[in-house]
């Protein structure tokens, strides 16, 4: 069974010399217990990937499905009962609520759904130690880091029986070791069953180990599409040193990919000078995808100040 599943989803912002495809003709099925890793530079539509398979937003076109069932034939209150039982999110700025403590904030979502007070902090509490913040638990948001915090976030997204786990940078704040951590704990929830979605804009070791379904190279930066896929057997997490070759195998083929779309928009022919950059990057350790983006935007720019 599809734990996510996306048909041909698009998604656009604004109108007239304004708009913005964030999004097109997206496809993508997650199963249940994969963990999905899905890669791409800031701006190229990641968040709001997730914003729209977690029925936080809706798509200019295509469908969604949560477990089967289709988002756009739910009522309102039937989205928000879904997104409260079934969906966990992280999101980049925490959303934690300020007067409640890091316990409080993890076992609210229970306690909406009517699970026992005393129940529903036990399973905060327990959310809370797996992430080595037991003796943080009774602290507020404001009394903890920004890691912390994260952590936090977190847990209050895997505690319960969700069966779908959306997580945007779910280690941006976080040292190696507690990044490790945190992945370690939402693999061990997709061994449960939960399929999870993870958005960063580069996947590095701490993330790379514990991805067991496939790495989506997303998103050139103003196209919208998805670029390329890694599958991975399903019996075995990727090896890191293989998700790298393969990443970097995938950014190639890229390459042609942008620069053929640069010459269909702009008339011009950027092969010769995308491909060396494409091969350059990895040596010098920044990430390509950061830097296509930024060439993309240079170009677009000069572009517009030769049409005024």
């Amino acid at each position: 069974m599809n734990a996510l599943e996306l048909r041909r989803v698009s998604k656009v912002y604004g109108e007239g010399p304004t708009e913005v495809h964030a999004l097109r003709d997206v496809d993508m099925v997650v199963e249940v217990g994969e963990l999905v890793a899905v890669m791409g530079p800031s701006g190229s539509g990641k968040s709001t990937l997730l914003t729209i398979a977690g029925s936080l937003e809706e798509p200019t076109g295509g469908e969604v499905l949560v477990g089967g069932l289709l988002l756009s034939a739910m009522s309102r209150n039937d989205r928000a009962r879904l997104r409260r039982r079934s969906i966990g999110y992280v999101f980049q700025d925490f959303n934690l609520l300020a007067g409640l403590s890091a316990v409080e904030n993890v076992s609210l979502p229970l306690e909406l759904d009517g699970v026992a007070a005393k129940s529903a902090r036990a399973a905060g509490v327990e959310a809370l130690e797996e992430l080595g913040l037991a003796d943080r638990a009774s602290h507020f948001p404001d009394e903890l880091s920004g890691g912390e915090c994260q952590r936090v976030a977190i847990a209050r997204a895997v505690v319960g029986e969700r069966h779908l786990l959306l997580a945007d940078e779910p280690t941006g704040a976080l040292d190696s070791v507690n990044a490790e951590g945190v992945m370690r704990l939402v693999r061990a929830a997709c061994k449960r069953g939960v399929a999870a979605v993870v958005v960063s804009y580069f996947i590095g070791s701490e993330l790379a180990p514990y991805v067991s379904a496939y790495v989506v190279i997303l998103f050139a930066w103003f196209l919208g599409v998805i670029i390329g896929r890694y599958r991975i057997p399903q019996d075995r997490s990727i090896n890191t040193t293989t998700f790298m070759l393969v990443t970097l195998g995938v950014t190639l083929g890229a390459t042609a990919f942008i620069a053929d779309q640069l010459s269909r928009h702009f008339n011009i022919e950027v092969t010769s000078l995308l491909f060396p950059v494409a091969v350059a990057i990895p040596a010098v350790g920044h990430s390509w995808l950061d830097l296509a983006a930024w060439v993309v935007e240079r170009w677009k720019s000069s572009f517009s100040k030769e049409k005024r």
